[in-house]
């Protein structure tokens, strides 16, 4: 059986862990965040925002678009 020092060791080693999870997930998020408001400025800068709202209604709800960015991706590739 382990004493409650050993059970305190290992409980404060998860708890390092998951701060460093937490950590890294806040920085990937704030990145994310990032590239979301440069392409929201780039919309508003170069008056796209009526050619997204136009698109926003008429895209198909159930289409995957993070699959099919990466399809375009993939096929422009040289």
């Amino acid at each position: 059986m382990k004493t409650q020092k050993e059970l305190n060791k290992k409980l404060l080693e998860e708890l390092k862990q998951h701060k460093a999870e937490l950590i890294k997930y806040k920085k990937d998020f704030e990145v994310e965040k990032n590239i979301k408001n440069s392409l929201y400025f780039f919309i508003l800068n170069n008056d796209l925002f009526e050619r997204l709202k136009q698109f926003e209604q008429s895209k198909d709800r159930s289409e995957d678009y993070h699959l099919k960015t990466l399809s375009l991706l993939i096929s422009r590739l040289p």
